[in-house]
This record gives C-alpha cells, sequence and structure tokens, in this order.
C-alpha cells in the first residue's frame, strides 16, 4: 500500500519508523474499538449502556446559556495564539520545491529545472515547511507586539516523520522556548500536537516510554507553571493555571490521549490518564471560583482522528459549563475557520464555538499565520481578534519578512461581537450570500495563492459542513446525508433504553437494524 501511494525510497524509511509501533500493540487492540473509531465495519460505534448514565448526569445540571455582553471598562488582555510550525532544520534555499517525498525545498531535495521552482529565502508556499529563518522572523514579530499572554497548539517538528529522532525531535521546540525565556517577559502555555510523538502520532499511554516527551515539554516551559502545573504538564501532558493577575483560567489537554492516530489507544481510548474526569473537575471549580475559561489542545473533535466517545463526553462538557467556556481553541488543520458545536439534546441550539487556528508553517499551500485576541479582562469574553499573515512569495522578492495584519475578525466577518449568536449569523450569511462566502473562503486557506474559490455544488456544501458541523459524525451527515439527526437518535435511544430494557439488552448486535444503526451512528448516545 506504502509503494502504490508512494515512492519506493520513502517507503524504505517509513514502514520500518512506523512498523515496530503497530507490531508492538497488534496484540492488545480491541477490534471493536478500531471499528469505532475509524468506522470499518458494521459494529457498534460504542457500548451505549456506559454513555447513556454518564450524559444523563453531567446535562442534567447544564444551564440556559446567557448571552453576557462585553463590559470593556479595563484595557483589553491580549492574547497571542501559533499552532503548527512544523520547523525544518534541513530546510536549503535554492532547492528544487518539487520531489518525490513529502515534503522538499531540503538539502535532499533536487535542483531545480525551472528558476521558478527554486525555494526562497522564507520557505515556499506549498509542498515544504519552514526555515528556521522564518521562525526568528515571527518571534521577533512577537516580541514587537508584546501581548500579555502567549499560547502555543503544538507540532513543532517537520513532516519529514520517517526520519525524526529523539536528538532532533524537539530542537526547534527548545529554539522557541529559548527565544521567548530570553526576550519575552510575559506568560507561555503550550500543548503538544500529533508531530510531537515520535513516530508521528504516537505516544505511548500504556507503558510509559514516551515519557521523554513529556519530559522534555515540562522543562522547556517549567518556567511559567506553578508546581502543581508542572507536575501535571510532565506527568500527564496537561495543565490548568491562572493567567497571573486574572481569574482567567488555560485549560491545556493532551491531545494524545484523545486523537486516534495514536494507535496506543487501540487497546481503550475513552479516559486515558483520567483526563475526562479531571477536566470536568477542573470546570467544576472553575464555575464555583466565578473564573472565566480558554481551552487549548491541538487536535479538535471536529477531526475524523478523533477518538469517538472522548469526542461525544466532551461535547457534553461543552454544553453544562457552556456559561464559563469563553474559547475553544485548536490547530492541527493549519486552515483558518471555525466551526458550531451543537447541543446534544437540541440540534438547532449552538452551545460552543471552536476556533481552528491557521499554521506557521506553508504546507500545504498556507500563507504563515498567527492570531491575537483582545480578552474583556472584566468578564473574560472575547472582544475581537487580529489574524496576522507573512505572505511568503511577496517576503521572497524583497528579502524582507513582513509580517501584516490581514484582517480584524469583525470588520472582516460583519460582525457585531464574537457572542455565540454572531457566529450562527456568520454561518447563515455564507449559506446564503456566495460574494460573502468566496470572502470566508479565501481566509479559510489564509490567502494561499493557489487556491480558487471552487464552483462545483458538492465542494460548497463540503466547506460549509465544516463550518456547521460540531464534530466528525455530524460532519459526515451534512455532506453525504449518512446519518441522522443527532437528537432524534437520542430521544429515540432513551425511549427503547426506558421502555423496552430487556429487548434493548437482549438483541444481538448486528442482528437487529434499528438497534446497530443507532449504535453506528457514534458515541452522541
Amino acid at each position: 500500500m506504502c509503494i502504490r501511494d508512494r515512492d519506493r525510497s520513502y517507503c524504505e524509511k517509513a514502514v520500518p519508523t512506523f512498523s515496530s509501533v503497530m507490531y508492538g500493540i497488534a496484540d492488545n487492540a480491541n477490534s471493536t474499538i478500531i471499528c469505532s473509531n475509524l468506522m470499518l465495519c458494521s459494529s457498534p460505534m460504542i457500548v451505549l449502556d456506559e454513555d447513556f448514565p454518564y450524559l444523563k448526569r453531567v446535562l442534567k445540571s447544564a444551564p440556559p446559556i446567557v448571552a453576557e455582553k462585553v463590559v470593556g471598562i479595563s484595557k483589553p488582555l491580549r492574547v497571542l495564539i501559533f499552532t503548527d510550525a512544523h520547523v525544518d532544520l534541513d530546510y536549503q534555499e535554492g532547492k528544487s520545491v518539487h520531489c518525490k517525498y513529502t515534503i522538499c525545498c531540503r538539502k535532499d531535495s533536487p535542483d531545480p529545472v525551472n528558476p521558478d521552482d527554486k525555494a526562497g529565502p522564507f520557505g515556499h508556499v506549498g509542498g515544504c515547511d519552514i526555515p528556521l529563518k522564518t521562525l526568528d522572523t515571527f518571534l521577533d514579530k512577537l516580541i514587537d507586539l508584546n501581548p500579555d499572554v502567549v499560547l502555543y497548539l503544538g507540532d513543532t517538528p517537520a513532516h519529514n516523520t520517517y526520519e525524526q529522532t529523539r536528538e532532533t525531535h524537539q530542537i526547534a521546540f527548545n529554539h522557541i522556548v529559548d527565544y521567548l525565556r530570553d526576550k519575552y517577559r510575559g506568560t507561555f502555555y503550550a500543548v503538544t500536537g500529533n508531530h510531537d510523538g515520535l513516530p508521528d502520532g504516537q505516544f505511548d499511554v500504556r507503558f510509559g516510554r514516551s515519557q521523554w516527551i513529556l519530559d522534555g515539554f515540562a522543562n522547556a516551559t517549567k518556567k511559567w507553571y506553578s508546581p502543581q502545573g508542572y507536575e501535571l504538564m510532565k506527568k500527564y501532558g496537561r495543565f490548568s493555571e491562572l493567567v497571573p493577575g486574572t481569574k482567567l483560567r488555560i485549560i491545556g489537554l493532551n491531545n494524545f490521549v484523545m486523537d486516534f492516530t495514536n494507535t496506543f489507544l487501540f487497546a481503550n481510548g475513552t479516559d486515558v490518564f483520567g483526563q475526562l474526569a479531571w477536566f470536568e473537575e477542573e470546570l467544576k471549580q472553575a464555575e464555583a471560583k466565578n473564573e472565566g475559561v480558554i481551552i487549548m489542545s491541538h487536535v479538535a473533535v471536529q477531526s475524523k482522528s478523533g477518538e469517538r466517545t472522548w469526542g461525544l463526553r466532551y461535547t457534553a462538557l461543552i454544553e453544562r459549563y457552556v456559561n464559563i467556556i469563553k474559547g475553544q481553541f485548536y490547530g492541527h488543520m493549519h486552515e483558518d475557520y471555525f466551526f458550531l458545536m451543537h447541543s446534544l439534546s437540541d440540534k438547532k441550539k449552538v452551545i460552543g464555538v471552536t476556533q481552528v487556528h491557521p499554521c506557521l508553517t506553508t504546507f500545504p499551500t498556507m500563507n504563515p499565520s498567527f492570531r491575537i485576541y483582545e480578552v474583556d479582562r472584566d468578564n473574560y469574553n472575547l472582544i475581537d481578534y487580529e489574524q496576522y499573515r507573512l505572505f511568503v512569495v511577496e517576503a521572497n522578492k524583497q528579502k524582507y519578512a513582513n509580517w501584516t495584519m490581514s484582517y480584524r475578525f469583525k470588520d472582516y466577518y460583519e460582525a457585531k461581537s464574537m457572542e455565540l449568536s454572531e457566529f450562527n449569523k456568520i454561518y447563515e450569511r455564507m449559506r446564503t450570500n456566495s460574494t460573502y462566502l468566496a470572502k470566508v473562503y479565501a481566509a479559510h486557506y489564509a490567502e494561499g495563492p493557489k487556491r480558487g474559490m471552487p464552483s462545483d455544488p458538492q465542494s460548497i456544501k463540503y466547506m460549509l459542513c465544516r463550518y456547521y458541523s460540531g464534530n466528525f459524525y455530524e460532519f459526515d451527515e451534512c455532506v453525504n446525508g449518512k446519518y441522522p439527526n443527532i437528537g432524534e437518535y437520542l430521544r429515540f435511544a432513551f425511549l427503547c433504553k426506558k421502555v423496552f430494557p430487556r429487548w434493548w439488552r437482549a438483541i444481538p448486535i448486528g442482528k437487529q437494524l434499528v438497534r446497530t444503526q443507532l449504535l453506528h451512528y457514534f458515541e452522541l448516545i
């Protein structure tokens, strides 16, 4: 299969890297969980009986949504977000932007056939990651802007996953941290992404053989954590910290325990490291103390690689604590967009918005980007944000990296605020106004020069579903009409379980169509 999709020499490097992991976990894999998360078979997505009491307990005290307005008395807190740096330590200016590997513009890339195919000094918008030089220009810009808080959402190594080693894996991340430790006087927090695992996406949650990854992250960033936060980061890859001088709590979640590309979850991935239970307790305590909460991690629940049961229960917690959660910040997709999250019992009710942040790298066809949010210091609501980009084609021509503000959220999206209701209005404008949709499309791909607005209805539908769907199954339903309304599923499932409890348990899975389809929808029940 590798040779079908890749050059043989690529496979000679990649297969040994990943096969050692796969062989090591194959004997302990749970076939039902694999079918559930990869949607490879018709067996149930989850064991429903385990999720009913959890959802019932969490959602029974879900409050009505309070549309709290921005107060704006104090000077806003400025929070800078960057993600997916993917720094290529072997980037070489002048090499070809075309090659047989995942990324090009490297020392082992061929020389260009045409002058236009030369890798520029600051990168190439295409199949290349950024050089260290471009990262440094971003860090210089960060210092000039002097935000109060900096949040990094993970994924620092380049996409040459077949060549990563322990010795090289955290060099670029340590470069970022060393720079900030020396020149930045604000607060910095970071989480791991899938590429921060070794091999890519892999983190041993069972036998502790990946502990060195968390040790490296925690020790590098120790300066910014409380003693408790440092210990949590080192042991579990998560943290919960108050921004100094505020009642704004930043909760960082460990991506590896909820991303199903981590094959160590094949045995059981529902609540590894007890992260869900811990997350719920942190939200409960924050609510009791009247704190605002920002959640940060790498892979959002909409991703098809998200662990299904984890995503369901996460959504339930978002709905329960909707009034204290001020932002959900994720990366991974390399794109500039948001998606709506809906109530598990009422599909028309928006209970959250997840911000997916554009990447710092140029891969696959992006202009490097970062973002600065303005946060109300009085109630910690998001006020607005500034989206910055480096337009690489111009930078290479001018031999100068000019990071500029591309747009402000409220101006660009014609929004009055960043309240939940406004995002719903944005989606409706996208759905009904093709000119507005084209503008959103340009921002979505970080204004990359190779992207044009599609004209075919299916591609447009696909894009709209990205913004509307709060999880991968909602997305699949939206695009393909494959799955029924989740609210109807919930009501039907609860009715069946209550009225026909013996039937519910007695009918063999796979022999009763209704129950099989209900289970197959996904862990949203």
